[in-house]
């Protein structure tokens, strides 16, 4: 599960299993459990970039795009209907033309320890949605 704080908003989304990029916003006072990931850096396979430029977000994959990054999301609506969306990730990107975008389907978190990094792979769902 990734948790992420912006604001007064925090945001919650699993990374895997039947629910994989299900988001939701949450409350951070709850005993959440894990592996904790404070200090970590985001890096995307440049072999899996496709071109999203009119297309509704792929659940899993990163995109970049003139607002900055932002993840491929499954949210609810009040009606209980899920629906694809982007939830904007506290990250720092390149500055992008304002018409240009680009999504990533193979990400990772990337953890350094003085001369060694560890990186936790994401891979991003089909565009079937499985």
């Amino acid at each position: 599960m990734f948790l992420q704080r912006t604001g007064d908003r925090s945001d919650a989304v699993f990374l895997n299993g039947d629910y994989a990029f299900h988001s939701f916003q949450v409350d951070v006072t709850h005993d959440w459990k894990g592996l904790a990931l404070t200090d970590c850096d985001v890096v995307v396979d440049v072999s899996s970039a496709f071109d999203t430029e009119n297309q509704w977000p792929t659940p899993g994959a990163i995109a970049i795009n003139s607002k900055g990054a932002e993840l491929g999301v499954i949210v609810r609506d009040p009606h209980g209907f899920t629906d694809k969306a982007e939830l904007a990730l506290d990250i720092q990107v390149p500055n992008i033309t304002p018409s240009l975008e680009v999504s990533f389907r193979r990400w990772a978190f990337r953890v350094q320890e003085g001369d060694v990094a560890q990186l936790l792979w994401i891979e991003a769902l089909s565009d079937s949605g499985h």
